[in-house]
């Protein structure tokens, strides 16, 4: 009776729930007194069986497989031999059949079902999901001893799926060291690549196995270190950006030069250098997403990058003396550029001493000293390990003493003395000072250092102006004629990406003083980009309506600039609305990725960024650096902006492209009251940045009295080391702050000297 149900349940479609049944699956005697009950029936009744699919409600309804599909998942072998023997048209080569047996019994590695499949005619060659072969399935999940009886039964070692991943590329994706030697042995292609163009080594270097590296460089894949992918890629890059330290030594050592640069001009070198992300991965990471979801979770785990540490600055040293360190990148950007945005001291130090030119300019005119001054001037939290004790000087001093120009200004007109004079940024005056040339030249907004110095009310840049010889007194008619030079001068200079034939329309026509010529759609998106400028509320409401008409209410100049962002940046709550109400994209960013709630957490300006939460912002958006919102808010002190920008789900562990994260921000500006509000709302107060450096060390080293405890009351690691083996102790003794480094030693006495059962 028991067995006529389950034939029952499997000519009514659910084959999934009858032979998932423990006494079928687990004993023999039942199993073979089912298959002899299964015999006893007519014709009739096994051809319906055996044709019948899976058509039970649930997770299966989307999978119409066969009886032998499911005999062969479950590897029951004396039900597959009964299927066979009434019928072998299910193994059949379909191309609409997506639940091919052969390949699930390879996938769950069982090799009877497998030999006998085999035996009555499956094709060792045929293609399942995402063109996955029996081999492949095999190699997948490790089963050896399926590969080899694939093999000898006809398997094509050589063929690849819909990625073109063959099975020796799986096989060395997925460490499975036994096979790839068991495929080179039976002549697989050592040099085929996925559609990507990426080798066996090229995954090797991704995954960090320095065995198989070695093995494929021993079995002599054709230049294989130097082989790129589609997107210019080598395996000496992917073993750099990844942060495989021991591969990228074992690669170096038969190179003599690596200046092999990919689509974007970026170099090995570029790429060891930096942690910041530039894009050029994203083709090849996004076919982890193309592969089936069980391996998804597994290739994000190994492709995972290995962490700046002091041992790898000796790898970066060989690079160097490998690379042409002028190299520049498709934005025009050398190494040393790259390293000055992203404030990497100790590696500035090794370019700078190797030779590279600090005076080269991008596509932008930024010299590496502009780069590394905005970014100071933007960074949240300038590393500690800066500091002279570990050999370097901090990155401005390094560029200044091998003669960086510190009067160059960018295509923008930006420079980094007279912009600090303009945001009453001492620090930066100070160091750039005694190398501008004149100090009296009036800035692109068309003050000189002194009047913006006055402006902005800091007192300490005006002393030190008029100590350098900084005129004093203001020219009023002096300064409103430069201003309007200036102004027109720079917004003409925003706009001359306008074509040609514009231009040369408009020198032939300006002889005729009455012709009104028509406004293009360019200049009413300019004229509205300039009133949010320059805050003028009232032409603001006049333009808006022409802007939506013309669809420029988002308009961007050359360097992405919005109407929007502008407006926040001058902290106009009022145009801000407006701009908001007429639909303004709150999310579109300009070239460095900076969008308006970036340019509101950086004013300080809780309503404009309430204001734009209500419109559903990214709060989550970075900019090209790596900085969120919420880091730009910490860096500030800004607290209630930190509350709202929690309260929507702000991540409290984002970090930068230097792994910079808004705890560490907060712990290294003092800001003791977000501190708290952050480890409430889960902040990881172990987490260290680039250098290694972890709150508990900042806190200790600035002297963060409160920071300190609160950490130490939370159980932080007292022990952690930054990359040259300092602890918190370390700094705290450096920073002279004799107090906390007692607290540290006493703590450190403590855990030392307790007893099992100690509270």
């Amino acid at each position: 009776m028991y067995f006529k149900r389950l034939v029952q349940n499997i000519c009514n479609g659910k084959i999934w729930d009858s032979l998932n049944d423990f006494q079928l699956l687990y004993i023999l005697q039942f199993k073979l007194r089912f298959v002899d009950y299964l015999n006893t029936l007519n014709n009739t009744d096994k051809d319906e069986m055996v044709k019948i699919r899976e058509r039970s409600d649930g997770i299966t309804k989307s999978m119409p497989v066969s009886l032998l599909y499911v005999a062969s998942y479950f590897g029951s072998l004396h039900l597959v031999k009964f299927v066979l023997k009434h019928s072998n048209a299910q193994l059949k080569d379909h191309q609409e059949d997506k639940f091919p047996p052969l390949i699930v019994s390879c996938e769950r590695g069982h090799e009877e079902v497998v030999k006998v499949l085999i035996d009555n005619e499956a094709n060792a060659n045929q293609s399942g999901h995402f063109g996955t072969t029996p081999t492949i399935a095999a190699i997948q999940n490790n089963h050896m001893k399926v590969v080899k009886i694939l093999i000898e039964n006809g398997a094509d070692i050589n063929k690849g799926d819909h990625n073109g991943m063959t099975p020796f590329l799986w096989a060395s994706v997925l460490q499975r060291v036994d096979i790839v030697k068991l495929l080179i042995e039976k002549g697989a292609n050592i040099n085929e690549t996925s559609k990507d163009g990426s080798s066996a080594i090229f995954w090797c270097c991704v995954m960090g196995y320095q065995e198989l590296v070695s093995l494929l460089q021993d079995k002599g894949e054709l230049g294989s270190i130097s082989k790129p992918n589609i997107d210019g890629k080598t395996p000496l890059m992917a073993a750099c950006y990844f942060r495989r330290y021991d591969i990228v030594h074992y690669l170096l050592k038969p190179l003599t030069s690596c200046d092999e640069v990919d689509k974007k001009g970026w170099t090995a070198l570029m790429e060891a250098c930096l942690n910041n992300d530039n894009g050029s991965w994203n083709t090849f990471l996004k076919q982890f997403d193309k592969q089936t979801g069980i391996w998804i979770p597994l290739f994000r785990l190994l492709s995972n990058k290995g962490n700046m540490v002091d041992a790898y600055y000796n790898i970066i040293e060989k690079l160097v003396d490998r690379t042409n360190l002028d190299l520049q990148d498709s934005d025009g950007k050398s190494a040393l550029h790259h390293a000055c945005e992203g404030q990497y001291n100790h590696i500035v130090h090794i370019l700078t001493e190797k030779g590279a030119s600090v005076n080269l300019v991008d596509k932008r005119k930024s010299t590496p000293l502009i780069d590394a001054c905005f970014s100071e001037d933007n960074d949240i939290v300038r590393p500690i390990m800066e500091d002279y004790s570990n050999g370097c000087k901090p990155i401005i001093e390094q560029l200044i003493l091998k003669d960086a120009n510190v009067n160059a200004f960018d295509k923008r007109g930006w420079n980094p003395f007279f912009d600090g004079c303009e945001k009453g940024n001492y620090t930066i005056v100070k160091r750039l000072i005694d190398y501008v040339a004149d100090v009296n030249k009036r800035y692109r907004n068309g003050k000189t250092p002194m009047e913006m110095a006055r402006e902005c009310g800091n007192q300490d840049i005006i002393d030190l102006l008029i100590q350098k010889g900084a005129n004093p007194e203001i020219n009023a008619n002096e300064e409103a004629d430069c201003k309007e030079e200036l102004s027109h001068s720079y917004h003409n200079n925003d706009s001359s990406d306008t074509s040609s034939s514009d231009e040369s329309d408009h020198d032939e026509d300006s002889s005729v003083q009455n012709v009104k010529h028509p406004i293009s759609d360019r200049e009413k998106g300019e004229k509205l980009l300039n009133a949010c400028i320059n805050g003028n509320e009232d032409e603001v409401r006049d333009l808006l309506e022409l802007a939506l008409e013309n669809h420029v209410l988002d308009f961007s100049n050359r360097y992405g600039r919005t109407p929007l962002l502008e407006a926040c940046k001058k902290q106009n709550v009022t145009i801000v609305n407006l701009l908001l109400k007429a639909g303004a994209n709150v999310n579109k960013d300009d070239a460095m990725c900076w969008t308006p709630l970036h340019e509101a957490c950086k004013v300080g300006e809780k309503d404009i960024v309430n204001l734009l939460l209500e419109k559903n912002v990214n709060v989550n958006a970075c900019d090209d650096r790596g900085y969120s919102p919420l880091l730009m808010a910490t860096q500030n002190g800004c607290q209630p902006i930190v509350e709202l920008l929690l309260a929507h789900r702000a991540q409290v562990n984002f970090s930068s492209n230097a792994r910079t994260t808004p705890f560490l921000a907060a712990c290294t500006k003092g800001h003791f009251e977000i501190t708290k509000l952050l480890i409430v709302k889960g902040a990881d107060f172990n987490i260290a940045d680039g250098y290694g450096n972890t709150p508990l060390m900042v806190a200790s080293y600035y002297g963060y009295c409160e920071i300190v405890d609160l950490l130490l009351a939370k159980g932080c690691e007292l022990d952690q080391k930054d990359v040259k083996g300092w602890t918190a102790l370390s700094w705290a003794s450096h920073g002279c702050n004799k107090g906390i480094a007692n607290t540290l030693v006493k703590i450190k006495y403590k855990n030392l000297v307790r007893k099992p059962g100690d509270d």
